[in-house]
């Protein structure tokens, strides 16, 4: 959580979103819910991404 002047940032991993994804699935069945993206895997070990990664 990164608090800035006037919003908030919040930094998820794309399995925090797939773990969200299946709950909200089982609990939902009758509720179309609509698929998450493909994970990225290109741009990995771009140089920003792993100082970003990093400091986390």
């Amino acid at each position: 959580l990164t608090p800035s002047f006037n919003n908030i940032q919040v930094s998820r991993r794309y399995k925090h979103f797939d773990w969200l994804h299946e709950r909200l699935q089982e609990k939902f069945s009758l509720v179309p819910i609509p698929p998450l993206p493909d994970k990225q895997i290109s741009g990995r070990y771009d140089e920003q991404l792993i100082e970003r990664r990093r400091v986390q």
